[in-house]
């Protein structure tokens, strides 16, 4: 204990800001990073058992996640550590890019799976998001920052384009801040598919996908497709959307953390009408933040049906992030790293058929609210 209490000691006085400059101790990286691990095997680990109304695999204590992995792992399927220790200030390379100021965010430091450096906390009120080559999301931030659509009001903050260590990094709003310290998080995968269409063009039917489809359900495959052994893409990727909640009702549920848990459950294998109406009564402790949720997600779709941007383009892969401590709840869309133009206006009801770019979001949408709408309504019922 008392060496656990001595080492701590050593890290708070090395994450607190300098309270002239407002910048972290200039101890080197790699030493913090060190004794930081050791302090953190120092500690007595807990395990938080997996809810039982829940059989889904869950992250172990071990890996801790919070918003920073949730924001990342469904989207670009990029999961980053919370580097606190990433100084703008020093690596920014944006001529008259002022840096953070105040305290750091200070999360623990993370990494999941192998992708260092995709999300950081910028500082107390935003995130750095790394982007991807082929990444769409700048642009979207970037024009419904500086437009008058409304649907720059249901997505974080945009506060500009930054560059570290040859990579560009949105910032955006951190959507923890202002929460608890141990908000119960969301993420629902929104749309009847999540892939573009000129990601399933190629008609070439391919074993490597055939063996993914057998290993999930050795039935699935039609007799030909035994015979061939080989799918094509687009069968195998209408296949992997039955899997989940998507095909039946244009939105899944990724993940959820419930408050004070070090746990991130993956719920995404949730298919019916039923078992997704039940996540969602778990997740929501009482029949007040329930209501509450339904007049943001009410609120998100008139402003989506009055946005020219949103009719003009296919959301793909998007999330619905909702985050709620014990008196507030809020919900934001999420992850545009596939949102691009269509050549037609969309209804985004229109069932998806080749070429006519539909991707299901206000199905999607609109399905939400009518399960949370019985959820909320069995409660009230049962009182």
């Amino acid at each position: 204990m008392m060496k656990e209490t001595a080492i701590n000691s050593v890290l708070n006085t090395m994450a607190a800001p300098d309270p002239n400059s407002g910048e972290i101790n200039s101890m080197s990286s790699d030493l913090f990073q060190c004794i930081k691990a050791n302090a953190s095997s120092a500690k007595k680990k807990t395990t938080n058992g997996t809810p039982s109304w829940l059989k889904f695999k869950s992250k172990s204590a071990d890996q801790k996640m919070d918003l920073v992995q949730v924001l990342a792992i469904n989207a670009l399927e990029l999961t980053a550590p919370a580097a606190f220790f990433l100084r703008p200030s020093i690596t920014c390379s944006i001529p008259n890019s002022p840096p953070p100021t105040d305290s750091f965010n200070r999360r623990p430091f993370i990494q999941v799976s192998g992708h260092p450096g995709s999300l950081a906390p910028a500082g107390p009120h935003t995130l750095w998001k790394k982007q991807t080559d082929t990444s769409t999301e700048i642009e979207v931030y970037e024009y419904l920052s500086t437009s008058e659509d409304p649907m720059r009001n249901v997505i974080p903050k945009y506060h500009g384009k930054r560059l570290w260590n040859e990579d560009i990094f949105l910032e955006l709003e951190d959507l923890l801040d202002g929460f608890g310290p141990s908000p119960a998080i969301m993420d629902i995968k929104m749309g009847s598919r999540t892939f573009l269409e000129n990601e399933v063009t190629n008609i070439k039917a391919r074993n490597d996908l055939y063996q993914k489809m057998v290993k999930v359900d050795p039935q699935a495959p039609t007799p030909e497709e035994h015979d061939a052994g080989a799918v094509t893409k687009l069968r195998y990727m209408k296949f992997r959307e039955e899997q989940s909640s998507t095909s039946l009702l244009s939105f899944r549920i990724e993940a959820i953390q419930f408050p004070y848990s070090n746990n991130i459950i993956d719920v995404k294998t949730a298919k019916s009408e039923c078992h997704v109406g039940e996540i969602l009564d778990k997740f929501l402790p009482c029949s007040e933040m329930k209501s509450m949720l339904l007049e943001r997600l009410k609120f998100i779709k008139s402003t989506l049906e009055k946005s020219k941007f949103f009719m003009h383009h296919e959301i793909i892969g998007s999330s619905l992030l909702i985050i709620h401590d014990a008196t507030k709840i809020s919900a934001h869309l999420i992850d545009f790293a596939k949102s691009v133009k269509s050549p037609t206006n969309l209804s985004h009801f229109v069932q998806w058929e080749m070429g006519n770019h539909e991707d299901g979001y206000l199905h999607g949408l609109s399905n939400l609210i009518r399960v949370n709408t019985s959820v909320k309504k069995n409660m009230l019922d049962w009182k």
